[in-house]
């Protein structure tokens, strides 16, 4: 989704198949299913992901986004296949939502102008306010929920609440690897 766009809305009862497992096997490819950057009111209603090769949604330095009722079904063998990412925006609620994968299903991050996943990010980097995770389930080998492992900018208000997670190696991390902001 562009930089800019404002005031959108997806849904629908279907799947996105990111083809992820084969593209990051046989073509080194690491694919994203949605990344809204820049967005202002966008939210996402009711659909499946599936089988992304990389971090599956990532929002990046928007405001006022909503996820919910989605499911998030990945391998759990192919690496990096994290559910949604909250990158450096504000306002932003995760409900309803099924994380299964071999990475983190549900976490929240920041990072520094110029850190590679946001090179081409437009702005200047961003801190994460008032995000909301509400009744997720999550499954994963790593991460169940995490706040960090990329802490460049301040995160403040990420809370998680009315979530299962089924089984992990951690259920709720706080990780202060690539950065060292509060």
């Amino acid at each position: 989704v562009t930089n800019g766009a404002t005031n959108m809305k997806l849904y629908v009862r279907g799947t996105v198949d990111g083809n992820g497992y084969y593209l990051a096997n046989s073509q080194n490819l690491g694919v994203n299913y949605l990344v809204p950057v820049g967005c202002t009111n966008f939210s996402v209603d009711g659909i499946t992901f599936r089988d992304a090769g990389s971090w599956g949604i990532i929002t990046a330095r928007s405001r006022d986004l909503v996820f919910s009722n989605i499911k998030l079904l990945n391998h759990f063998n192919t690496g990096e296949d994290d559910g949604i990412d909250v990158c450096e925006s504000q306002n932003v609620l995760v409900s309803n939502a099924v994380g299964i994968g071999l990475d983190d299903p549900f976490s929240s991050k920041t990072w520094a102008d110029g850190t590679d996943i946001a090179t081409n990010w437009p702005g200047t980097a961003q801190a994460n306010s008032n995000v909301v995770f509400d009744g997720c389930l999550a499954w994963t080998y790593c991460y169940g929920f995490k706040l960090g492992q990329g802490t460049m900018q301040p995160q403040s208000d990420v809370i998680f609440r009315n979530s299962v997670v089924y089984d992990c190696a951690v259920a709720l991390g706080v990780h202060h690897k690539w950065g060292a902001a509060p």
